[in-house]
This record gives C-alpha cells, sequence and structure tokens, in this order.
C-alpha cells in the first residue's frame, strides 16, 4: 500500500475513532485513538495542523483528574513539537498562550497572546483575536495591574474615554454571582443616542439572549438532563424535534437544588463539579420553541436562567443550549417518585449504565438523609 493510500485509510480510521467514542471508558478509547494519530504522525511528521488537532483533544478531554493530567502533559508536548516545526504558526501560539494561562505563566502567556495579535495570517479567526485579547486581560489582572487589564478590555469594546466618540461607553453596575454575592463592577453598554437609530434599524437579539441568537437563526441545539430526557414528557413542550444522542457535560455533577410544587419535591439542576460528568440528551429543535422551553423552566420568573454549555457527542464537542437553576438551594431536595421515574425510567434509554445508577443512588441517599 502506497503513502498516500494509508493516508487516507488512517484518516478514515480517525473519523470512525470519533464516531465510536466510548464514554464509559474514555483510556480505553483514547488509547486507540493515540495509537491511530501516532501512525499518521510517523507519515506526516511535519503535518502541524494534525498536532495541533490531536493535541487540542488530549488537552479537553478525560473524565477523571488524572486522566486529564495525563492528557495535559501529552498535549503540551505536541504543541512543543509543532512550534519546532513551524515556530509562527499563530494558531499554535494562540494555544500555547493558554497552556500558559493556565499553568500560571503570566507573563509568557501575555508574549504568545501579543504574537497572535500581531498576526495577519489567514488560519486565525475572529474569535482567535477576541480570546487572546480577553486573556490577555486576565494575565495582567493575575500580575496585579488591573489598569493595563482596563485598557485591554476598552480596546476590545471600543471605549476611549468620557466624552469621546466611544462604539461602547463604560458604566458601573452592580451584579449578582450564583451564591448570592454581590458585586460592583464594571460593564459596556451601546451610547443612548444611537439607541434609538438600533430600535428602528437593527435586528432584535432574540429573546434578549446574544448566545440564544448565534444558535438561533433555524435550529437550536438543546442539552436536557433532567426530566426533558424523556421524549413523552418533552413533547409536552416542543412538539417538532431530532435526537441527536446521549451528550455528556464535564465537571459538573447533577443536583436537585430547587424545590418545585409542581413536581412535588427537588428538581435537576447541574453544578460545577471537577471530575464529574453528566449526561443527558442532545436535541435539535427549531428556534421558534425557545420561548416555550423559557416558560417551562420559569425563565420570566427567574426559575432558571438560559446558559450554554460544551457538550460531547457522537466524537464531537457541541455548544448546546441548558437551564440552570438560579436561586440554588444549600441543601439538595429529593425528587419526588415520579419526577425521579421520568429521569430514570423515561428519559434514561441513551444514558450509561453506569450513570443511571450513580444517579439513582445519589436520589437514595437524600430521600434517607430527609427521613
Amino acid at each position: 500500500m502506497g503513502k498516500k493510500q494509508e493516508i487516507e485509510r488512517l484518516r478514515e480510521q480517525l473519523n470512525q475513532w470519533l464516531v465510536e467514542e466510548e464514554h464509559d471508558n474514555d483510556e480505553v478509547w483514547l488509547k486507540r485513538g493515540e495509537a491511530i494519530f501516532q501512525r499518521f504522525a510517523q507519515l506526516e511528521p511535519e503535518n502541524t495542523k494534525l498536532k495541533i488537532w490531536f493535541a487540542q483533544l488530549l488537552r479537553d478531554y478525560g473524565r477523571d483528574i488524572k486522566l486529564r493530567k495525563e492528557n495535559y502533559r501529552k498535549a503540551r508536548k505536541l504543541f512543543e513539537q509543532a512550534l519546532r516545526f513551524d515556530p509562527g504558526d499563530p494558531v499554535c501560539r494562540y494555544h500555547w498562550g493558554h497552556l500558559e494561562l493556565y499553568d500560571g505563566r503570566w507573563k509568557e502567556a501575555i508574549r504568545q497572546f501579543q504574537i497572535v495579535l500581531q498576526s495577519t495570517s489567514k488560519h486565525l479567526e475572529p474569535y482567535h483575536y477576541i480570546r487572546a485579547l480577553c486573556s490577555s486581560a486576565i494575565a495582567y489582572n493575575q500580575l496585579g495591574d488591573p489598569e493595563t487589564e482596563l485598557a485591554i478590555l476598552d480596546q476590545l469594546e471600543g471605549y476611549h474615554g468620557p466624552g469621546q466618540p466611544n462604539h461602547y461607553e463604560r458604566i458601573t453596575v452592580t451584579a449578582i454571582d450564583a451564591d448570592g454575592e454581590k458585586y460592583t463592577c464594571y460593564t459596556y453598554v451601546y451610547p443612548s443616542e444611537r439607541k434609538e437609530w438600533l430600535e428602528q434599524h437593527a435586528e432584535q437579539v432574540f429573546g434578549g439572549d446574544w448566545m440564544v441568537f448565534l444558535h438561533s437563526k433555524d435550529e437550536v441545539m438543546y442539552f436536557a438532563y433532567g426530566s426533558c430526557m424523556s421524549e413523552r414528557d418533552f413533547r409536552r413542550t416542543v412538539p417538532h424535534f431530532e435526537v441527536m444522542g446521549r451528550a455528556v457535560l464535564d465537571d459538573h455533577r447533577l443536583a436537585f437544588t430547587r424545590y418545585s410544587r409542581g413536581r412535588q419535591g427537588g428538581v435537576a439542576d447541574i453544578v460545577p463539579s471537577p471530575g464529574d460528568r453528566v449526561e443527558g440528551v442532545l436535541y435539535k429543535i427549531p428556534a421558534r420553541y425557545v420561548t416555550e422551553l423559557d416558560w417551562r423552566e420559569g425563565v420570566p420568573a427567574g426559575v432558571y436562567r438560559r446558559e450554554y454549555v460544551d457538550v460531547q457527542c457522537n466524537g464531537q464537542l457541541v455548544s448546546a443550549l441548558t437551564y440552570i437553576v438560579v436561586e440554588k438551594q444549600l441543601d439538595e431536595i429529593a425528587p419526588s417518585e415520579s419526577y425521579a421515574s421520568i429521569i430514570l425510567d423515561e428519559g434514561a434509554s441513551l444514558l450509561s449504565t453506569h450513570y443511571t445508577e450513580r444517579v439513582r443512588r445519589h436520589i437514595e441517599h437524600l430521600r434517607r438523609r430527609e427521613r
């Protein structure tokens, strides 16, 4: 078999490997992928795009902390190799800068981001520049230089100072985090003199949510982790949908942080939890039903809020809409039998047995605690 045919065969194997992702055994799945990648790298040792792609996958993957650390080490090594072959690659510099940022090497991270920001490479997308600016601001903050941090944010938002022809104005607001803590902080708003023009000529953001607007021209990807996993229950709100498959949200866990009178017990929520994961169902729904979902989840009343999360589904990382409880109770509340049945029986057909058993044990623990 010639080199060209072997490369095509390996490409097919990589694609098949991604489709056959084993969520319940990350280590076995990754080792199989690494073996394919290593054969590919032997045939094309200077293929920096392949190295960067696989390094990104390794960096972001792994269910337990030990595996994540090992993958991170391997990813860093691959990024180093890519930079040796092409030191000027701005995409690799972008990723290397974020590795330095994660490791707390603030000055080196800033240096990498400056290379990205000064590049005119056609391989860079707008989000590369935007995130490089934002990440530079984070690094300056960690170095104890809030003035430079604020100057970068001003640059990003087109703010030049009071009374100047600013694209956005910088104002002070009070923000409340998920734990109810209040903070005084800066934000950027459009100048009042241009708002009237916007209302008359600009396209309105769907539901007031920019992320939903970006995804909602025709259809929206929706990650369900509670009662909406049941197609019967979900169809009450969204009559038309397509099931994309099982989806996994890393570094979160399922919790029951709010009491619902309608459900007569605790209802599902997701909370950050490093090393944990939440399994659910990924739907593709017509954008017009997002408002119906908002009403179902109590968004207008401040019960849940919209959030976009990155989930793994069918070997791909997908940005999906989901809902998170706003006012979380400190102690979880056990769900009712009927609500638990919707999640564990009707909604569990796509979930792994390991995950559903873990959720079942958690619910039983909450019930024992409440007796």
